[in-house]
């Protein structure tokens, strides 16, 4: 075989979480998902873990893991967030290199990226060390090996980027075709120019830096990538395997490489089902034998390069005048009304450009009081990014630190990561400055704006307002004007984590010792009392910075009022609080918390926190707790509503009258709630919910369908999760069938109830399947009732021995 293909995949985000959290805050425009990364993980990174092949009935034949049959990175940013917040999937990626290790002649599949996401030939120097130190060491804890290949953001390359790769150890990178200059025989002769004689994609270059080192490029096929992201070729993957092999003849007298990359979003998100169409088409080559699937650095190890390449300096994938989309108004954008410009760009980095020149020199001032070597202690930081245990960071200050102090010392670094962060290329790209990538810059801005003020003693604020100044919208707000109205408000203190911590925890119990994202909270005093729907807490709290070592201690004191009325304050003078202990026990006597109130405002002086300053995601829960009984009362008048009319609605529907709106949204709630409370339970009853279900369609009362089948879906997952671990009963596999049977008809994803069906089918379906053939009763039942449930779940089980793909 000297035909091969590869399919890379750019998996990646722009990073989206607080910087004073390291959380995202709640995204209405994700809905009904929490954040876009929640809604693209479950349309894109879950599916390709768990990519479909249908029979020509539509059945699911298999269900296979694209990742490790595709060479694929995942952003840095991205993979930390599944780690945290999607450790299943994270589980699958990780797994799948592993799994690719042994298919692929021990070349994994995974590719490193540059860690932040800049464009690296507008970094300096130093930036580009740090980010490539990041990516291989960042790459190394996920997936406990050196990388071979790194990835670089937008693909923008220098010489000077791939010296940084090449003295990390990098063996390979890919980048678009366009961004090859000239080729010529490593065995010598002209230097042939690209646009002359068009590139040969199919070989790897060899590029001869001018430190004496080399790395390897690969140059992808543009026609079939741009056909793949953006001319429907994943509409079929039958088409997707003849597109892949078009330019590639199947005999050869050297190995050819056919090979393609994206966005890894164009699998699922961008293209609905799109990691089906590229599941499919790798079977069908693979097991046609058409070509050898293959990942970069297996086929870089069995065809080495026999010709070497010059880049075209400062080039990109994604910008046709190299890389002036992340500087200048070339013309390249995403779209935004007519005759918008992006003259935004220069002075957008410009201003990030001067806090950094404010920022470089002081800083290395101060960091060599207390590192050894502050830009390798910088490098290193990374280890505890990835792990801020007690531990971790004791290792790290041991063997990198002057000082026992964690402050200013961890400080110090993490106004480094901020200030590359804020160079993320996302800010840049899209069609204007106020695009919710660019805000994003402007709070890592603040972020290290506020750490050098702290470490460095540096106040930046009013020379960035005047920066900002000069970056000017397409619609006349200027930068500054976002700055200040989105990004300073929620700028965040110690003293505002003490706030939230005291406000929460009047509704929230917690223990003493408890963290608060990225704050370890240690409360050592605490009173509180209640009268006349009243409740008053005091009491004294420190706060610790897990990632900066920054710590202080505050009194703090809160105040709730019936069900609306939420305030507090916090004090950094510790002595007042046994004077505000005692004034407020004074006045809690008096049953008059207008003087509770004035107590607080005189002892504490700022008291103007309330149920807005607690983060977003605790707000919703809070209020929620604040309307439940609020909606018990409501949901039981609605239950009195519709028990008093149903019969006359059922009237109603059988006479084909429409429903009047009053009694729709009665009968709406009552059922719904019902049905909510039918879901939650651990072993949901399914004729209750069936009766529901029959009771709001005789009545015709028309549910909120998407809402059931959430709750149905949720359900689903927590009655089969336990067959991960151990095959489940016959009498377990019939409920489950059953359940799924009745909430079939309201939108329930089937999704997760089919990759573990899959998992019992792969690792026990053959050894009770032969039990039952000799004989075994309870053999055969369950076999019966497992294949009745692969039914429902259209699953083709009767297939099993006879599809193996790419083995």
């Amino acid at each position: 075989m000297t035909r091969f293909v590869c399919v890379h995949g750019h998996f990646y985000q722009p990073p989206r979480e607080n910087p004073w959290l390291d959380a995202i805050d709640p995204q209405p425009s994700a809905a009904p998902f929490h954040d876009w990364n929640a809604r693209v993980a479950a349309e894109c990174y879950a599916p390709n873990t768990a990519a479909r092949i249908l029979d020509e009935t539509g059945r699911i034949q298999q269900i296979i893991n694209n990742y490790a049959h595709m060479s694929f990175n995942v952003g840095p940013t991205l993979m930390r967030w599944l780690a945290q917040h999607d450790p299943t999937t994270y589980a699958s990626i990780v797994a799948a290199d592993q799994a690719g290790q042994l298919r692929f002649g021990g070349h994994g599949p995974a590719m490193a990226q540059v860690y932040g996401h800049l464009i690296m030939p507008l970094a300096t120097p130093r930036d580009r060390r740090t980010q490539v130190a990041w990516g291989v060491a960042d790459f190394r804890h996920h997936y406990g090996r050196d990388p071979e290949g790194m990835w670089l953001a937008e693909a923008a390359v220098c010489t000077d980027t791939l010296e940084a790769l090449a003295e990390y150890g990098i063996r390979y990178t890919v980048l678009a075709p366009h961004q090859a200059a000239a080729v010529r025989s490593l065995r010598g002769g002209d230097w042939v120019a690209t646009s002359t004689t068009p590139l040969d994609t199919t070989m790897p270059y060899l590029v001869n830096l001018p430190s004496g080192r080399r790395i390897a490029l690969f140059f992808y096929n543009g026609s079939v990538s741009q056909a793949i992201a953006f001319q429907g070729l994943l509409n079929s993957g039958e088409a997707l395997a003849a597109g892949l092999l078009a330019d590639v003849p199947s005999e050869g007298a050297r190995p050819q490489l056919a090979h393609v990359a994206t966005d890894g979003e164009t699998y699922g998100h961008h293209h609905r089902h799109g990691e089906m169409a590229l599941a499919y088409a790798l079977q069908h080559i693979a097991q046609r034998g058409l070509a050898r699937i293959t990942v970069y650095g297996e086929f870089l190890a069995l065809a080495p390069p026999t010709h070497e390449v010059q880049i075209v300096e400062q080039s990109s994938w994604s910008c046709a005048h190299g890389i002036e989309r992340w500087r200048s108004d070339c013309g390249c954008h995403t779209g935004g009304a007519a005759g918008w410009n992006q003259a935004w760009r220069a002075p957008l980095r410009a201003a990030l450009d001067w806090v950094t020149h404010q920022i470089d020199t002081a800083w290395e001032r101060a960091a060599t009081r207390v590192f050894h070597h502050p830009w390798q202690a910088r490098d290193s930081y990374i280890a505890l990014i990835n792990d801020s245990s007690d531990a971790s960071v004791a290792r790290f200050m041991a063997t990198h630190a002057r000082t026992r102090a964690y402050y200013p010392a961890l400080a110090l670094l993490e106004l480094q990561r901020q200030l590359m962060q804020s160079y993320t290329s996302c800010a840049w790209f899209f069609h204007d400055v106020t695009g919710i990538e660019t805000v994003q810059v402007l709070r890592y801005a603040a972020r290290t704006l506020q750490l050098a003020n702290q470490t460095l003693g540096l106040d930046l604020e009013e020379g960035f307002h005047e920066q900002l100044e000069k970056v000017v919208s397409n619609t006349g707000i200027t930068a500054a004007t976002l700055y200040a109205t989105q990004v300073k408000p929620a700028t965040l203190t110690l003293a505002d984590i003490c706030a939230h911590d005291a406000l929460t925890g009047i509704f929230v119990e917690s223990p003493p010792a408890h963290e608060i994202y990225l704050h370890r909270m240690q409360r050592t005093a605490r009173q509180n009392w209640s009268f006349a729907r009243t409740r008053v807490v005091v009491g004294v709290s420190e706060v610790v910075a897990v990632l900066t070592g920054e710590r202080a201690q505050f009194v703090y004191g809160v105040v709730v009022m019936g069900e609306q009325v939420l305030a507090g304050g916090v004090s950094p003078e510790i002595a007042r609080y046994e004077r505000l202990r005692t004034q407020v026990a004074k006045a809690v006597q008096t049953g008059q918390h207008d003087q509770v109130v004035a107590v607080m405002h005189a002892e504490l002086g700022r008291f103007d926190y309330s149920l807005r300053s607690i983060f977003r995601d605790e707000q919703r829960t809070i209020m929620n707790r604040m309307l439940h009984a609020v909606i018990e009362t409501v949901v039981r008048q609605f239950h009195a509503m519709y028990a008093e009319h149903a019969s006359l609605m059922k009237f109603l529907q059988r006479m084909a009258v429409p429903l009047p709106a009053e009694l729709q949204v009665a009968a709406a709630m009552a059922i719904q709630a019902d049905l909510q409370a039918a879901f939650a339970a651990p072993q949901p009853d399914i004729d209750t919910i069936q009766q529901l279900l029959n009771g709001a369609q005789h009545a015709g009362v028309v549910l909120d369908t998407p809402q059931l089948g959430q709750w149905a879906t949720h359900a689903l997952q927590r009655l089969v999760a336990p067959w991960q671990l151990a095959a489940p009963s016959t009498a377990t596999i019939r409920y489950v069938h059953a359940f799924i049977a009745v909430v079939h008809p309201i939108d329930v994803s089937l999704w997760d109830a089919q990759n573990t069906y899959n998992v019992v089918w792969q690792r026990d379906y053959d050894a009770v399947a032969r039990t039952a053939a000799h004989g075994d009763a309870s053999a055969q039942a369950w076999v019966t009732a497992f294949c009745t449930l692969g039914a429902i779940l259209t699953m083709a089980i009767e297939n099993r021995h006879t599809t193996q793909m790419m083995a």
